[in-house]
Parts: structure tokens; C-alpha cells; sequence
């Protein structure tokens, strides 16, 4: 019965840290989505030249 309980925790365990690191990996593809289209907003917009930050 014991053995069963470690066995049990330790697949909680990688069950918790496997959530996390897919979290983590989509976050990331947010981030970088949302990073290239401002880019891409800020090329289109500051095709006029170069200004100043206000």
C-alpha cells in the first residue's frame, strides 16, 4: 500500500510540472505573437520617419 502512495505522488508530481511547462511553452507563443505584431504595427505606422517619444 505504501508502494502504491509513492507511486501515485510521483505521478501527481510530473502531472503538475508537465501543466506547468505547457503553460509556460503557450505563454511564450503569446508573447511572441503579440511581440512581432506590434513590430509589424510600429513599421507600418512609422513609415513617416522617426519621432520622438512624448
Amino acid at each position: 500500500m505504501k508502494t502504491l502512495l509513492i507511486i501515485l505522488g510521483v505521478l501527481v508530481a510530473i502531472s503538475v510540472v508537465g501543466f506547468v511547462v505547457k503553460t509556460l511553452f503557450w505563454i511564450g507563443v503569446i508573447g511572441a505573437i503579440a511581440f512581432v505584431a506590434v513590430g509589424v504595427a510600429g513599421a507600418l505606422k512609422g513609415k513617416k520617419g522617426p519621432q520622438a517619444l512624448r
